[in-house]
Formats: C-alpha cells, structure tokens, sequence
C-alpha cells in the first residue's frame, strides 16, 4: 500500500490491517497481515464454512426447520432482530440470511446448530491458527454492555443519558473502544492473511 496513503490514514487516527491476493494464485500483499484484529461481520464466513461442512457430512441436516422466537432474539440493524413474530427457517436459509444481510439472528442460531467448539476446530484444523471465535454475538453483546455497566446489552441500547443520567455518550464510547469482546488479544479474534486463506 502507498506510504502516502498510509501517512494520511495514520494522521486522521486509523490504523490499517489489510490483505489482498489474487483468486488463482497464492502471492498476496498487505499492511500488517499478521497482527491480530476484531474480525466483525468477517466471522459469519467461519460459520457458513462449519455449517455446510457438517451438511456435506450428513451431520447437519440443510432442510431442518429452526424456530426463532421473538423474546430470545440477538440485536441487530436487519432482518430477524427487528422482526416481531416467530420466525421458522431452514438451516440452509439462515445461511443465506447470515451472508447476504449478515443477519445476527441467524449467525446465533447457526453457532447454535454446530456449535463453537467445532467451529473453532475446523478453522485450527485448515491451519488458521490466529483465528478463534470466543462466543456468539448476544453473549458479545451483553458482554461489552456489562463492562459499560448495564446488566445486558437491551439496557445499554435504551439507555439515553440526558434521560438517565450518567454514563455519558463519551464514556460509553470509552469503554467500549476497550472492551474484551473488542480486544482480539482477549476475545474473537483473526488476522487479514486467516480470513483471505479462509475463501479460497
């Protein structure tokens, strides 16, 4: 990457982690390839992988019907978490929901499905050694709120501080810029390079 462009990100206070190589063929480039980064959304490829791979072993059945109620849902900006009524979907479904319109509710369901442990196996298991998924999103979720000071994350999403008093905008900021679930030395966690070897 241009050492301007570099020069500049760094001056308006971003870091950058990145990593780019061609569909065929393994030469790549980056900047920082290999430190650790919070992967964000990146962690439903991991899923999607887990879930068709015990599919494809007869071990996850595609067209089993999951059953997502309303009272137990994981927030999000989209599809199921702003949806009021239960919701009946296949596995192979909440799989197009999780990447299509990286849909929390389905990602949450789907760890459920497979499970942590074999997710986190599977990706060991192709080599990508920096990456590990600590928890689904609500557990995240209600982890970062906790450390804000809320019980849950529901508490931290209503909380409006003109309103409620302290913390302030500025302080919930703070604390979540240094959360646990936000730190990949301390929770999920990959690298530019893992999540490019992961696609091919």
């Amino acid at each position: 990457m241009d050492a301007l462009l570099l020069d500049d990100l760094a001056k308006s206070g971003l870091e950058v982690f990145a990593y780019a190589m061609p569909v065929v063929g393994t030469e790549g480039v980056g900047v920082r390839e290999h430190e650790l980064i919070s992967p964000a959304s990146v962690m439903k490829i991991q899923v999607a992988l887990a879930v068709e791979s015990l599919i494809d072993e007869g071990v996850v059945k595609a067209k089993d019907r999951r059953i997502m109620l309303p009272a137990h849902r994981t927030p999000g900006p989209v599809g199921m978490s702003i949806m009021r009524d239960e919701v009946v979907m296949s596995v192979r479904d909440l799989v197009t929901a999780m990447l299509t319109i990286s849909d929390n509710v389905a990602t949450d369901e789907l760890i459920d499905v497979v499970g942590l442990d074999y997710i986190n196996q599977l990706t060991q298991g192709l080599g990508l050694s920096q990456t590990w998924l600590a928890s689904n999103l609500a557990q995240m979720l209600d982890e970062i709120a906790r450390e804000v000071g809320f019980t849950h994350y529901q508490s931290l999403a209503d909380h409006e501080p003109e309103r409620d008093g302290a913390p302030s905008l500025s302080e919930i900021a703070r604390c979540i810029e240094t959360s646990a679930a936000l730190d990949p030395t301390r929770g999920t966690r990959t690298t530019p390079h893992d999540m490019l070897a992961l696609l091919p």
